[in-house]
């Protein structure tokens, strides 16, 4: 959440550990650690405004070789600005059998479960 009049550009995440990052042709941001790639999605970035949510024009931007910023647009700097970095993670099953999932839950903490 970025407070009404703050300065949107000096916002900066350090990936500790990354060999290198990117932004491609979509907006996601591809970081390589041990041969293995990470994809962050775009960020969305937005403003509530009279109870609807605004969609603001936004984009990683690699300032340094461990260092991602973002681009934001046009805004409202008067009203608080909304930057999601849209969270995803995945997990595996695994075993000496058939591994089914019928369901997945995921509790208040972030935790995520198999039923059964």
């Amino acid at each position: 959440m970025v407070a009404p009049g703050a300065d949107s550009s000096r916002i900066a995440v350090d990936f500790d550990g990354i060999d290198s990052g990117r932004v491609n042709q979509t907006g996601d941001l591809i970081l390589t650690a041990g041969g293995a790639e990470i994809r962050q999605h775009a960020p969305e970035v937005y403003q509530e405004i009279d109870g609807a949510r605004r969609a603001v024009a936004a984009k990683y931007v690699m300032r340094r070789a461990h260092q991602v910023g973002f681009e934001i647009g046009a805004y409202d700097v008067a009203r608080p600005l909304v930057i999601d970095p849209v969270l995803v993670y995945s997990t595996y099953l695994s075993g000496t059998g058939d591994d089914v999932a019928n369901g997945i839950i995921a509790d208040a903490a972030g935790n995520v479960y198999r039923p059964g």
